[in-house]
């Protein structure tokens, strides 16, 4: 009996240990991605340096992916050409694997659909929708209908193109709070809801008085910064205070 018990306490161990492995491989990872793209949104010289290392060192396609956004984006920014990157992005090898969703992957990695809908904006300000079309083409392909921040990419999609598509009947129900028929990452869905204002506003729609105050607020963070500048909303939202990176 004391035999079985030590067999099941080692077999314990070694998924115990196995798991906390992965899990401090996925943290450095994530830190790793968070200060390329922190570095990124600040406009450091160094951040092409860390964006390039992190996909270098990543030996996964899940985060090799997700680089290659940033990079996308920073090449946009800094003029240059993207279509090679274009060419290689596959966007479902971030959330899927061999074809299966996994869902953990789809909450670690949310915020790459906030990236991917920054990116088409800095398309449609350089004119490029041929890179605009091709970036909607990587993740209209994924059966993500019935998550809020592939809804917000569609949505911005259609925006962008100037399709009647329902996109923004789904932006107005996101502010209103009517998305309980979907799933969504809940860590994220105050600055979705934030990028959905913006679209609404690019889209010149009318907003109620508590979301045109919080785009006057989004406006001072790196990230509404950089959107609503692409988005030429800078003269209704103007920089009240310094910018923020929270």
């Amino acid at each position: 009996m004391n035999k079985v018990l030590f067999i099941f306490l080692l077999v314990i161990t070694a998924v115990m240990t196995a798991r906390n492995l992965q899990a401090s491989k996925r943290y450095r990872k994530d830190k790793e991605y968070t200060n390329a793209y922190a570095s990124l949104l600040k406009d450091e010289e160094q951040a092409r340096d860390k964006i390039n290392e992190f996909i270098d060192s990543s030996k996964d396609e899940e985060n090799r992916n997700k680089g290659l956004i940033l990079k996308i984006y920073d090449d946009m920014e800094k003029g240059l050409t993207v279509y090679e990157d274009l060419e290689c992005l596959n966007f479902g090898a971030i959330f899927f694997n061999n074809g299966r969703f996994i869902k953990q992957r789809y909450q670690f990695n949310s915020d790459c659909f906030l990236w991917l809908t920054l990116t088409m904006a800095k398309g449609r300000s350089q004119s490029k929708f041929d890179v605009v079309d091709k970036l909607y083409e990587k993740v209209s392909i994924l059966p993500l209908e019935n998550f809020c921040e592939y809804q917000l990419v569609k949505s911005a999609y259609g925006i962008f193109r100037e399709k009647n598509d329902g996109s923004i009947d789904f932006l107005r129900k996101l502010l209103s709070g009517e998305y309980s028929d979907y799933q969504y990452d809940k860590r994220m869905i105050g600055l979705t809801k934030n990028f959905a204002a913006v679209l609404l506003a690019y889209a010149g729609e009318k907003l109620d008085e508590y979301d045109d105050d919080q785009l006057k607020g989004f406006v001072s963070k790196l990230v509404g910064h950089k959107l609503m500048s692409d988005l030429d909303l800078l003269d209704r939202y103007p920089l009240e205070e310094e910018i923020s990176e929270e």
